[in-house]
């Protein structure tokens, strides 16, 4: 040997991490209800992984799935926009992004939409508020349900009941037991008892009032005559004013009987 040496080379090496990905929620599957927001999923970034990329293999649209990132924390959250009438699913996959070493193993969940059941109004039944006297029937008033065949109904006066037969919801009856003018606000609400969703409450009115007059004996069939040349029929209505409390009231006949019923003056 020489004994001889020469110049050093010197140099680095970089060993980039993989991507990490860690549920801190446990809460990848979730079944909720239309429009509803999902419960936040929340994710801890690790390695070389900075962000996440959300995609579905069945090609359903996650874009509603919105990640938002804070240093090495991950929190999903978004709400499923589309109107269903059937249970639908959302799969989806998270994946790590952020350098060109392996991605972490990716998050996979299913979110399952159930539909929010509704109570529509059927246009040619009675009037949703209604007016009518004591001891007399209101015009039935019919709803069709959809997406369920359940509803909770309260606020009805006595003697007015409702009945479901299928997907059809009635509302009928007599009130009764009624001290004076009173209306009472009753609502209407969708319930699917196996999803556990409920839809859009309606609200309405009905009023029931203590009227006067009952069986009319002058005129024919129920028709009132006034000086004895001017008929009302079951078809008219009169508005009159009390000379005594200054209130207006509508003097109509239903069923054979005069109803006095309190309105607006205006």
């Amino acid at each position: 040997t020489t004994g001889c040496t020469g110049n050093s080379l010197g140099g680095t090496i970089t060993v980039n991490a993989d991507g990490e990905l860690t549920s801190t929620s446990g809460n990848a599957d979730q079944t909720i209800c239309e429009d509803e927001a999902i419960t936040p999923i929340n994710l801890t970034l690790g390695g070389g992984a900075t962000n996440v990329a959300i995609s579905s293999t069945s090609g359903a649209d996650v874009s509603w799935m919105i990640p938002v990132i804070s240093d090495n924390t991950v929190t999903i959250n978004g709400t499923p926009g589309a109107d269903i009438d059937i249970t639908k699913e959302y799969d989806y996959t998270i994946t790590t992004t952020g350098n060109s070493c392996n991605p972490a193993i990716p998050i996979e969940g299913t979110i399952t939409v159930n539909p929010t059941p509704k109570v529509n109004y059927y246009n040619n039944s009675g009037s949703i508020y209604q007016a009518v006297c004591e001891g007399n029937a209101i015009d039935d008033i019919v709803f069709e349900l959809e997406g369920t065949q359940t509803a909770n109904v309260t606020g009805l006066p006595a003697g007015i009941n409702y009945t479901i037969s299928g997907t059809t919801l009635t509302i009928s009856g007599t009130p009764s037991s009624v001290m004076q003018n009173e209306i009472f606000a009753y609502t209407v609400e969708p319930i699917n008892p196996f999803s556990g969703c409920s839809g859009i409450t309606l609200s309405a009115t009905i009023s029931v009032n203590n009227c006067i007059g009952n069986n009319p004996t002058n005129g024919n069939n129920g028709d009132i005559l006034l000086n004895g040349n001017v008929r009302i029929t079951s078809e008219d209505a009169l508005i009159l004013k009390s000379g005594q409390d200054g209130k207006c009231y509508q003097l109509k006949i239903k069923n054979g009987s005069i109803q006095l019923l309190e309105v607006n003056c205006n």
